[in-house]
């Protein structure tokens, strides 16, 4: 155990230790910054600092720049390098809590204007409203992978901040495995608990999408699924079509819907909520699964911007979609995207996911000791991190042949003879 905490130590001091690149040139660029208070009768709070975060090429780690915000709520950053492949984004912290700008890029001209509206806080997590609610249903590895995508809508003028242990419960089907949320932050807050899944993070004013995954177990040549969901909403659901016979319980049918991959999936609709909260499909004829082939993952549509995310940035502006179709296929893009478990992805997976919580750790910790963060805040974040990092590399240290668990043991007892007893994370 000792070593064990040793390695998650000297991994973490490893990225704590890295400096920030030296990024950016001077140039003539100008960006006028306007800082508003967006809840109704609250003065914008003195003392205000913003962040201009620099991407260059468009990607991280981002270069920081600083400036104090005037009482009438504007600052001024410049000598920007106003190269069109650059992307700038400012931040600004606020009772603990972050609030960023669009993402700009010097497109025409030198100057860019750019607004950053902050929220004062409320714990009315009962003002929250779910729906829609779509769901798609593949099968992959021989079981079910279900995406679920709500639309989570804050309709107050305040960043609504569930207390500890209170954040919204979104139910999740007896069985289900594998829990994966698209923000990798969720993946991190979110608390799996009997019944569901509780989400302890912070809702802006409007709409935010909530989209995660699970398995379920496939049994042929029938089965029922059975996906428990907010019993306020309105439903959408894709089943893949690989041969049987459908019935969702309580939904309409609708056309045959092509995905991406070219793929047919059978599409049904309730335009009420559906009765007790449940989504209940019912199969028949379903082949065998190692009869069916995985399927292939689409193209990319296109380049992605890469934006730097605290735990408690803002999600996405998100307004409900037109109709149900196009938000299913949201949603089965995020599904056809998601990698199949093999054991060589399932390893790179956990490399990925432990090097990601190494560094957030550390940006938590950066931004606790500047005073950019509340204690209670980076406890929690912090705690729930750790506890996921040390879950992760015992799975890692498990997964190694006998070889290399003694060659990192070797290198373990040679760090701790040269520096002494560190404190674990």
């Amino acid at each position: 155990m000792k070593r064990y905490l040793t390695l998650t130590l000297l991994l973490t001091l490893l990225v704590v230790g890295l400096p920030s690149p030296a990024w950016g040139q001077i140039g003539e660029g100008r960006l006028v910054v306007r800082v508003e208070m967006g809840t109704a009768g609250e003065p914008l709070p003195e003392g205000l600092e913003a962040e201009l975060l620099f991407l260059p090429d468009g990607q991280g780690p981002p270069v920081r720049f600083r400036q104090p915000v005037e009482p009438d709520g504007s600052t001024i950053f410049t000598d920007l390098d106003t190269a069109p492949q650059h992307r700038y984004v400012v931040r600004v912290s606020y009772g603990g809590y972050d609030f960023f700008s669009d993402l700009l890029a010097f497109e025409r001209g030198s100057e860019l204007t750019t607004t950053v509206t902050v929220y004062a806080t409320s714990d009315e997590v009962d003002r929250l409203t779910f729906g829609p609610i779509n769901i798609l249903a593949d099968v992959r590895g021989e079981q079910w992978l279900v995406g679920v995508l709500y639309v989570i809508t804050n309709p107050t003028d305040r960043l609504i901040v569930p207390p500890a242990g209170s954040g919204p419960l979104l139910p999740l089907p007896a069985g289900a495995r594998d829990l994966t949320f698209e923000d990798p932050q969720l993946q991190v807050t979110a608390q799996q608990v009997e019944g569901g899944v509780r989400l302890e993070t912070a809702f802006m004013p409007g709409h935010s999408r909530i989209l995660f995954s699970f398995t379920l177990p496939y049994r042929a040549p029938e089965q029922t699924l059975t996906i428990p969901v907010k019993s306020d909403a309105r439903v959408g659901l894709l089943v893949a079509d690989i041969g049987q016979e459908a019935e969702a319980v309580g939904l309409q049918p609708l056309e045959r819907i092509q995905g991406q991959d070219g793929r047919f999936y059978l599409a049904f609709q309730a335009e009420t909520p559906p009765a007790d909260g449940v989504v209940e499909v019912r199969l028949r004829d379903l082949p065998n699964a190692e009869s069916l082939a995985p399927p292939e993952s689409p193209a990319p549509v296109g380049p992605e911007e890469t934006v730097p995310v605290g735990l408690d940035k803002r999600l996405p502006r998100w307004t409900p979609v037109v109709g149900v179709v196009l938000a299913l296929l949201a949603v089965g893009v995020y599904v056809w995207r998601r990698p199949a478990p093999p054991k060589a992805a399932a390893h790179a997976e956990l490399l990925r996911r432990r090097d990601e919580l190494i560094a957030f750790i550390a940006r938590l910790d950066e931004r606790f000791e500047a005073g950019r963060m509340g204690e209670r805040a980076y406890r929690q974040q912090r705690e729930a991190a750790k506890q996921e990092l040390k879950a992760i590399l015992h799975q890692i240290w498990s997964s190694q042949p006998p070889a290399e668990r003694e060659a990192m043991l070797s290198l373990l007892e040679s760090a701790g003879a040269q520096g002494g007893d560190e404190q674990p994370i």
